[in-house]
């Protein structure tokens, strides 16, 4: 009884069903992506987060969320993340489509260094967020946009301009 408490207390925020979060929570991963490992977390957190965009009780059914990643379990089926990100921050993401979400960080602008064709990765800049973004408003980056939960658009740049 004694050793099943202790587990509990380990798993602490670790997402293990499809109870655990619902769409508009937020969350974190680590881990690879044959292990990712999704952990309940705040929306408001400065660290990055990515924020549960829709759940699937299903693996094998397909995200219908634009530009969101997955993270699958035969615990809790699947949920389609989009990232959580903030205006002024700086984020370092995978060049490679075969990449973990996993390897979404958050990056120091200061010293970012402009991408190079044999990059693994590229640091992003957050420029603005709002409910609906035109051209006009990201005139020197690109729109990055997501519908579910909540419509919002970011306008990136690369963090070294």
């Amino acid at each position: 009884m004694l050793l099943a408490g202790a587990r509990e207390v380990l798993k602490g925020d670790v997402v293990t069903s499809g109870r655990d979060v619902s769409v508009g929570d937020c969350i974190t991963v680590s881990g690879d992506n044959a292990d990712l490992t999704p952990k309940k977390a705040s929306c408001s957190d400065k660290s990055f987060t990515f924020v549960v965009a829709q759940k699937l009780a299903i693996e094998s059914l397909p995200c219908t969320v634009a530009n969101s990643a997955e993270v699958t379990s035969e615990d809790f089926g699947k949920l389609c993340i989009a990232p959580n990100l903030r205006v002024g921050q700086c984020y370092v993401f995978p060049a490679g489509n075969d990449a973990p979400v996993s390897s979404v960080k958050d990056a120091d602008c200061a010293t970012a260094t402009p991408p190079t064709s044999t990059s693994t990765s590229v640091i992003i800049k957050v420029v603005t967020k709002a409910p609906s973004l035109a051209p006009a408003d990201c005139p020197t980056g690109k729109i990055f946009e997501f519908d579910t939960p909540d419509r919002v658009d970011y306008c990136l740049q690369a963090a070294a301009q």
